[in-house]
């Protein structure tokens, strides 16, 4: 019996500490440790359903919190240049000017469409999704594989609001992406067609997936389903002192009720 009860006593004063730590911490689990990646935009996107309108709604549906990566860090030109080379100025990566619109023209044979208006409340994210085909970098050559991400802190995810996201829309298709951005225009025109006419004159399309609200200033590469993982480490030290206060006491609590109830 004796054996019975040391091994419950010893269970709860685990439990206790354990259960300390865990309340203790509190705001330290939301800042500190580091996060995992669950799903990505664009990627998850590319791999839906080229026949689905519009991938955002199931994606948010996914497990996890929605956040905005910060943007990976670019190579110093040095770098990327061989020696000697002249230093080239890589132009910003923007979305397209609202003087000239994305508008593809339409085949001979059809009448003339009708140019669409600016999209006055949604952009295109900033730059290029990554993973997708894209000109190189001036002065620089393209990596040969992809690159192992560094680890990224909770600190350092920006909070996102999924109603504003879900104001914009992405799909796998650049006809359907361009159709839904300017309902009605090119109706009249082949898929085929109209992408082979829109990045013959727009060429900065290619490889788009997802037209956003301009307010949201990510890349949809950076648009991510993610969970946090506590790293022991990142609890504060005072934490683990006053847990292990508080199950001090509770022992020591337990050691003085069990002589009494002896005597």
């Amino acid at each position: 019996m004796g054996i019975v009860l040391k091994a419950g006593f010893v269970t709860a004063v685990a439990a206790v500490f354990a259960g300390s730590v865990l309340l203790l911490r509190g705001g330290a689990a939301e800042t500190g440790g580091e996060i995992r990646v669950l799903s990505r935009l664009d990627e998850y996107t590319r791999a839906s359903n080229p026949s689905i309108a519009n991938t955002i709604p199931t994606f948010l549906m996914q497990a996890g919190r929605t956040g905005i990566l910060p943007p990976p860090t670019a190579p110093a030109p040095d770098a990327t240049l061989a020696p000697g080379a002249p230093t080239a100025t890589a132009p910003p990566a923007t979305a397209p000017p609202a003087t000239a619109p994305p508008a593809a023209a339409p085949p001979a044979a059809a009448p003339p469409a009708a140019a669409p208006p600016a999209a006055a409340a949604l952009g295109t994210g900033t730059g290029t999704p990554p993973g997708a085909p894209a000109p190189a970098p001036a002065g620089g050559e393209q990596p040969a594989g992809p690159v192992p991400e560094a680890p990224i802190p909770v600190s350092a995810v920006r909070p996102l609001d999924e109603v504003e996201l879900q104001k914009g829309f992405c799909t796998a298709t650049l006809s359907r992406l361009v159709r839904q951005q300017y309902p009605g225009t090119y109706d009249g025109i082949p898929d085929a067609q109209l992408e082979k006419t829109l990045l013959k004159q727009r060429p900065e399309y290619k490889g788009r997936l997802c037209i956003l609200p301009v307010w949201i200033d990510a890349d949809p590469h950076d648009i991510v389903k993610y969970e946090v993982r506590q790293d022991v480490a990142a609890i504060p030290q005072v934490v683990w002192l006053w847990s292990g206060l508080i199950a001090a006491g509770f022992a020591v609590a337990g050691i003085v009720a069990y002589k009494r109830l002896s005597d």
